[in-house]
């Protein structure tokens, strides 16, 4: 540990969450140089570093801020393969880093050399750079909470319409589309901008506030929140409704440009130009993120809303002149999306032209990838990889990872082994088709067919009973007149319609008795941390799907959190969770004279 000064008296707190404490020992096992910058939240006692973004020669801080929701920062630095970390090294390193570009007056910065011969980053690698020119010791601490948790998410939906001159020289029109573009982030942050919180009569502007008091926190935005029935008594939202998303528009003068400001408003201005041009226009659908603490001042929030709009003004721009071949004068609208990669506590933006497939934003998503240290062997920036904010949830039709509203009931001494990312409940009776008692393995299947869509390893919708059995027909498995029957199917029909119909190879457990079950708590909790996937176990005359385990493995006592396709009600997930339809069962839930075989999807190495 090097010796360096104490030099403030009420040093601030570093809190460095653990996903992003790994993505930087992966970065710096790799024993090459890199630099880069921390990225998180901050307030008035403490840093909350979350993910970190690799710099690349000539970076400039509009790379990575166009990925940014609002209320996340650069708020550091990191290089890796230091050959001394001693203080006047760190020092010497940071000068050469160009922090007059991250930089900002009154903000102390984390710094994290990582050392040569550093195998692990661990709390002594991180410092604070204070007042531009001093090198101070914090206290820092290590963090596995769900930040996101505890924090507000906001989402900043308003079509602002683009126009922009097209010239045949390409750096001409680009230049037109940047100005362009900087003339709506200019607006966008002006007084003429209000921003409406929906079901509300706030409104929240630079210098004015609309519905609420000048001393009012973010936590109480959720309180003004309208029903259908107003404030009267059970018009206030529930507290479950108070976790959701909170959805504001953007209302704006948009005749006015960025100088609208510099124009008395009594005095009209009218420009016009005369002459023969072709341009563009297209409305963005802007569609921007900000995450902020729940005691963030309301009189700080337009500042943290408009720079989330500036910053997927400026991406869209840049997703615009990357992608667009501009010979063929067709311009595809630049599209928004949100993702949480790799557990990491905050949320990236990531915009895609329209027109574009999945395989021809592969590139793309590898930039991604790339930047944020993410591995490159799953999909983590698919178009279905997005973010299921709680509005669409409610709207998918769906139950989305019930397990998630499951207190533990787990094994005393146990470590929990769970089924990784997004998946979608299905049973008996749903989509209006009755295949009570015969349909619980398609039912299973269906289940695991959603993993991989929602994970974004398909665009495949999940198959239908008749479309299961055509595929089974079509690998010979069965016959044709087994289209249309109620014949059951098991494990190994399952395991040959993902490979058909997804390309998703599996492995086969068979046990010959249920009590065998038992035997395998660590066979299956290595599946779920090294896939992640459901399985489907078939067996007598049953068929379940299989979240997860968990598992003492001194004791060798062992729980299976089962999610049961019997169910034949409604999508009513109390009913659901109190009934036991997805819950912990005991190794006394299987049938202890049958056999049993598991299907284990195996997760495509793919970006």
């Amino acid at each position: 540990m090097p010796e360096v000064e104490r030099t403030l008296s009420m040093a601030k707190k570093v809190v460095v969450h653990h996903e992003a404490l790994s993505v930087l020992s992966n970065i710096c096992s790799s024993k090459q140089k890199t630099q880069g910058c921390l990225l998180g939240y901050r307030n008035s006692s403490n840093y909350e570093v979350v993910a970190c973004a690799k710099c690349q020669d000539g970076w400039n801080t509009n790379d990575i801020k166009q990925y940014l929701p609002g209320g996340i920062y650069i708020i550091g630095v990191f290089y890796s393969n230091a050959v001394a970390t001693d203080t006047s090294s760190i020092v010497r390193d940071l000068g050469s880093f160009g922090l007059e570009k991250i930089l900002v007056e009154g903000e102390d910065l984390v710094v994290c050399p990582i050392g040569i011969e550093c195998d692990t980053v661990a709390e002594e690698n991180f410092y604070l750079w204070t007042d531009g020119q001093t090198l101070t010791i914090p206290t820092v601490s290590i963090s596995r909470d769900c930040s996101l948790d505890s924090l507000l998410t906001i989402r900043i939906k308003c079509p602002i319409p683009l126009s922009f001159e097209l010239v045949t020289k390409a750096d001409i029109w680009k230049a037109n589309l940047q100005k362009e573009i900087h003339e709506l982030c200019n607006a966008s942050q002006s007084r003429s901008v209000l921003y409406h919180l929906k079901d509300s009569d706030i409104l929240v502007g630079s210098d004015q506030l609309c519905g609420l008091s000048r001393d009012s926190s973010c936590s109480d935005l959720h309180s003004h929140i309208k029903t259908g029935d107003g404030f009267g008594e059970g018009g206030r939202k529930s507290k479950k409704e108070q976790l959701s998303t909170l959805q504001f528009s953007m209302y704006h003068q948009i005749n006015k440009k960025s100088s609208f400001h510099a124009v008395p408003s009594c005095c009209p201005v009218i420009k016009h130009s005369l002459g023969n041009y072709k341009s563009v226009e297209m409305t963005l659908p802007v569609d921007a993120v900000a995450v902020v603490s729940r005691d963030l001042p309301v009189t700080d929030l337009h500042t943290v809303l408009s720079t989330a709009v500036c910053h997927q003004l400026t991406a869209m721009a840049a997703c615009i002149i990357k992608d667009t071949v501009a010979k063929s004068e067709k311009f595809s609208k630049p599209v928004p999306y949100h993702f949480q990669p790799g557990g990491l506590q905050a949320i990236f933006s990531v915009v895609y032209l329209q027109n574009m497939t999945e395989e021809q934003l592969v590139q793309r998503r590898t930039e991604v990838h790339r930047m944020l240290g993410l591995p490159e062997n799953q999909p983590l920036f698919r178009r279905c990889n997005a973010v299921m904010f709680h509005e669409d949830r409610s709207s998918y039709g769906y139950l989305i990872n019930p397990h998630t509203g499951i207190s533990s009931q787990g094994v005393k001494g146990g470590t929990q082994y769970l089924v990784d990312g997004l998946y979608s409940y299905h049973h008996y009776m749903q989509d209006r088709f009755d295949d009570n008692k015969w349909g619980c393995a398609y039912r299973s299947l269906q289940t695991l067919m959603s993993w991989f869509k929602l994970q974004g390893y398909t665009e495949k919708p999940v198959a239908s009973h008749k479309e299961v059995q055509q595929a089974l027909v079509d690998v010979g498995d069965k016959d044709p007149k087994f289209v249309g029957s109620r014949q059951w199917i098991g494990s190994m029909e399952v395991s040959y319609c993902l490979d058909h119909l997804l390309g998703v190879t599996s492995k086969i457990m068979f046990v010959s008795t249920g009590a065998e079950l038992t035997t395998k708590g660590r066979e299956l909790a290595l599946h779920f941390q090294t896939q992640g996937t459901p399985i489907m176990i078939g067996g007598g005359v049953l068929a379940h799907t299989i979240l997860g385990v968990d598992f003492n493995d001194v004791t060798g006592d062992l729980k299976f959190l089962i999610l049961d396709p019997h169910y034949t009600g409604a999508e009513d997930l109390k009913v659901i969770l109190d009934k036991g339809w997805c819950g912990w069962k005991g190794p006394d839930f299987w049938d202890q004279h049958a056999h049993y075989n598991l299907c284990m999807p195996q997760r495509p190495l793919a970006i």
